[in-house]
């Protein structure tokens, strides 16, 4: 199954609905998405990672590398409505202290604000 993003803004917040499968072969898409973002100035990204179905290492990779990219660039990046297959996995790896998560879209929304903007 491809990969679909859908970016929507709310607020300062860029919202990227993933769905799909995030593994070697969609992740170029996701990390060129990101970087042209971060580049571009954006602060504040949400991942809904709720379509997801599947993730590989090397989608993983891609999120820490854009976790990184934002940080770098004193901004944030983190994910909301990870179904239990993926917070399981981000528990295995140790993710679970690197990103925040969240359920709910709206308090992930309210998270950035006040926080070094």
């Amino acid at each position: 199954m491809e990969l679909t993003i859908e970016t929507r803004q709310v607020g300062e917040v860029i919202v990227l609905d993933l769905k799909g499968e995030l593994d070697t072969y969609s992740c170029p898409a996701v990390r060129e998405l990101v970087v042209r973002l971060v580049d571009e100035g954006a602060k504040h990204i949400l991942l809904n990672v709720q379509g997801v179905q599947y993730i590989d290492s090397a989608g993983l990779g891609t999120l820490v590398g854009g976790l990184k990219r934002a940080t770098e660039h004193d901004g944030q990046l983190k994910i909301v409505h990870a179904n239990e297959q993926l917070r399981k996995v981000f528990s295995i790896t140790g993710l679970v202290r690197v990103f925040e998560l969240y359920e709910d879209e709206d308090a992930a929304l309210k998270s950035f604000s006040g926080e070094g903007s």
